[in-house]
């Protein structure tokens, strides 16, 4: 079984923001009980590639050339042809705007893959337990967001399906991965967990929180992500969070 991260960038599109993020990530796989590896599909090896061997991380981070990421296709905006070629059995996908708050707590949800096909968070504003109750009760629809996602193989018919309607989406109203992932959900059989608001922070109304934030998703700068992950776990137990 091998475990990665992985992250997809277009072009040459935020490397230099990955550079940043990779010490954190370094400590959870330090803290991961089997190998941890890193992946990035990219459409610019040369450059990736250049960035990574000055930062020291070319033994660390696999490069993958994805031709869909190259080009300015509208193909090449979305993130699932970086998610098809994954190297891993079971994978963490992050956007390159989120930061590790708690490495040690970042894979637990590979567990739930041994059940699951892949695991989520809801999007921001459904990150409120009591909405989404309410929101399932009369059934309306719920909406993952793609910037955190833990998958394992069994999920990539799931994922192509997902490309495919968005792609088929963009050519009509723009490019929108977000409402065609619920979409692809709900024409496949894909077992989704819904995860901890924890492993996926972003701003939003307050709502109740419990535990450590895991993972903080903003588009801050580095230092401003790194105090608010502070800020964020320095009272622990249940608190209200959001508006900050």
């Amino acid at each position: 079984m091998v475990d990665g991260v992985l992250f997809v960038l277009w072009g040459s599109r935020l490397i230099y923001r990955l550079v940043l993020i990779m010490p954190a990530l370094l400590s959870a796989r330090t803290a991961h009980s089997s190998p941890l590896h890193f992946a990035l599909v990219t459409g610019d090896v040369p450059l990736c590639a250049s960035v990574l061997a000055r930062a020291n991380l070319t033994h660390v981070v696999q490069l993958i050339y994805a031709k869909d990421l190259a080009d300015n296709a509208t193909r090449a905006r979305f993130k699932m042809p970086g998610l098809l070629l994954s190297p891993f059995d079971r994978t963490l996908y992050l956007d390159v705007d989120t930061h590790v708050c708690t490495p040690a707590l970042l894979l637990e949800p590979f567990a739930l893959l041994r059940y699951y096909d892949a695991a989520m968070t809801f999007a921001p504003h459904q990150q409120n337990e009591l909405r989404c109750a309410r929101r399932a009760q009369t059934g309306q629809e719920l909406v993952y967001n793609t910037g955190v996602i833990y998958f394992n193989r069994t999920a990539l018919p799931f994922i192509a399906n997902w490309l495919a309607l968005s792609y088929n989406h963009a050519q009509r109203k723009g490019c929108r991965d977000q409402s065609t992932l619920h979409e692809a959900i709900r024409a496949s059989p894909v077992k989704v967990a819904s995860l901890s608001a924890v492993y996926n922070f972003r701003k939003n109304d307050p709502f109740p929180m419990w535990g450590r934030v895991v993972l903080v998703h903003n588009p801050y700068p580095l230092a401003a992500q790194i105090a608010e992950c502070a800020r964020l776990n320095s009272v622990l137990g249940e608190r209200t969070v959001g508006h900050f």
